[in-house]
């Protein structure tokens, strides 16, 4: 399977489970936040954690904050529900699992926030 069939099967996941507004926030966490942990990471991979690089692990996390507040005066999602679901999508990304992570950080995230908020 394909990572574009992975990500489309995470939003169709994430609009039919979630919210609407916890489904934009994880959706535009998978975008946003695994875009900069594949940039960041693969130039700075000098310290390994988990199975990625920590430097693309703080990327996903900072890049899925910034998206989330910019997000964050639109939707119905509290302050901390967001960057608990940015740290868990972020976690995600960083984890090694049997499914690719464009479904598994905003099926988690989605998740999380759902759960929490």
């Amino acid at each position: 399977i394909s990572t574009i069939t992975w990500f489309l099967l995470g939003v169709v996941v994430s609009l039919f489970a979630f919210p609407k507004d916890i489904a934009v926030l994880a959706i535009s966490f998978a975008v946003v936040g695994d875009a900069a942990a594949e940039i960041i990471g693969s130039r700075y991979n000098s310290i390994k954690m988990l199975d990625k690089s920590l430097e693309g692990n703080a990327a996903c996390f900072i890049a899925c904050i910034i998206i989330g507040l910019i997000f964050t005066p639109f939707i119905d999602v509290k302050l901390g529900v967001m960057i608990l679901g940015a740290l868990s999508g972020s976690i995600a990304q960083a984890l090694e699992l049997r499914l690719d992570d464009n479904i598994t950080i905003q099926v988690i995230a989605g998740f999380v926030m759902a759960i929490v908020g």
